[in-house]
C-alpha cells in the first residue's frame, strides 16, 4: 500500500502558522517596519505606515531569492509584480555606531552593542525559518534557492 502524497500547498496549509517582524528595505538608507505573516497557506505583509501591502497565496509569490550578503537574515521576493527586499534583522539605528565607539568606556553602551548582537542572531533565526517555509514558493518551475553541489 503506497502512502498518499500531499501537495506542497497542502503541506504548507497544514503546518503551524508563522509570523515575524520584517523591515522592508527601500533604496539605500530607508526602511519600513512591518510584519510578515504566514497563515493557512497565505503570505501577508503589513507595514507600520501603509497597512496591508499584500495578502496572497504562496503560489503567487515569485522570484524568491536569499542573497548571501543578507547573511541569512533577509529575502527578496516579488508579489503582484512588486519586488520586496525584507530584512528580519532590526536595522541599524544612529545609536549603534556611537555605542560601538563608546563601548570601551561606557558599560551602558556595551549593553547596546550586545543587544545588537542578539538582534542579528534573532533575525538570522527568523530568516532560517522563513527560508524553510518559503522554499518552493511560487511556480513549480522556480529554480532552487541554493546552488547545486
Amino acid at each position: 500500500m503506497s502512502k498518499k502524497r500531499r501537495s506542497r500547498q497542502e503541506a504548507w496549509a497544514a503546518e503551524k502558522d508563522f509570523a515575524s517582524y520584517a523591515w522592508r528595505l527601500i533604496g539605500t538608507f530607508r526602511t519600513q517596519a512591518g510584519w510578515l505573516d504566514l497563515t493557512t497557506g497565505r503570505l501577508g505583509y503589513t507595514s507600520e505606515t501603509r497597512g496591508e501591502e499584500f495578502d496572497v497565496r504562496l503560489d503567487e509569490v515569485k522570484d524568491v531569492v536569499w542573497p548571501w550578503y543578507y547573511f541569512g537574515g533577509g529575502v527578496k521576493l516579488t508579489v503582484n509584480g512588486e519586488q520586496y527586499r525584507l530584512s528580519f534583522v532590526l536595522p541599524n539605528g544612529a545609536e549603534y555606531p556611537t555605542a560601538r565607539m563608546a563601548a570601551a568606556a561606557d558599560p551602558g553602551s556595551l549593553a547596546v552593542v550586545l543587544q545588537k548582537g542578539n538582534d542579528i542572531a534573532a533575525g538570522r533565526d527568523a530568516g532560517k525559518e522563513w527560508r524553510r517555509r518559503l522554499e518552493g514558493a511560487g511556480s513549480a518551475a522556480a529554480p532552487p534557492l541554493t546552488p547545486p553541489g
